[in-house]
């Protein structure tokens, strides 16, 4: 993809306007992809120069990630970047951080995974990586019940199709919903006992009270 290219399909001017509203560092992807794990060459802007250069690694991945049909997408995301609270760097420098994914539909919580598993990570930065991991597990694990509580409120806003919900810790302590998709095409931990049950909602939810008042913030 061509300097050429990228300007004959995006609004180049608009996404330097709305880039400087933003500030720098930024985060950057289209409506489908961020592709993180290219990190510091894809969603982490540092500045505008850079911008069109991870653009176009944004829409090489997209392209490649599919030979037939590539990843569509129609829009370019500029989003605040928010410091998470990160345990350490893997794969092309990207910050690893407590991550929570909440499967919910309707309303109802299907189940909740810790989002790392050891085996995904690749590259790390640090050797006592694992324990990082399983520490922090435990840790996040008294937010759980918070934030399956949010999850419950957002696919209810939502309804009519099951979704992953996936939450990060911030450096300053809050809880941000990072992310969204359909289930049926995200990750989904292949020991969970409850994966045969995926479009089984008839059993008692956890919590139906709704109770999403209080902040994110431990």
């Amino acid at each position: 993809m061509t300097d050429r290219g990228i300007a004959a399909n995006i609004d180049m001017d608009l996404v330097y306007a709305r880039a400087s509203i933003i500030g720098y560092p930024l985060f950057l992807r289209t409506d489908m992809t961020s592709n993180k794990h290219s990190w510091g060459k894809t969603c982490y802007v540092k500045k505008e120069s850079e911008i069109v250069p991870h653009l176009k690694k944004l829409m090489t991945f997209s392209q490649m990630a599919d030979m037939i049909t590539g990843i569509p997408f129609c829009a370019v995301v500029l989003r605040e970047y928010i410091s998470m609270w990160t345990l350490f760097h893997a794969f092309n420098g990207m910050p690893v951080n407590p991550e929570w994914r909440i499967f919910a539909k309707n309303g109802r919580v299907r189940c909740s995974h810790w989002y790392w598993i050891k085996d995904a990570i690749k590259n790390p930065d640090v050797e006592d990586y694992e324990d990082r991991l399983r520490e922090s597990e435990i840790i996040t694990a008294l937010s759980l019940d918070k934030l399956e509580r949010y999850a419950m409120k957002v696919s209810e806003a939502m309804p009519g199709q099951e979704w992953s919900i996936d939450f990060c810790k911030g450096k300053n302590g809050q809880w941000y919903l990072i992310d969204m998709a359909v289930a049926e095409k995200s990750w989904h931990d292949p020991s969970c006992r409850r994966l045969e049950y995926i479009n089984d909602f008839s059993d008692t939810p956890r919590d139906e009270s709704n109770k999403a008042s209080e902040s994110l913030k431990d």
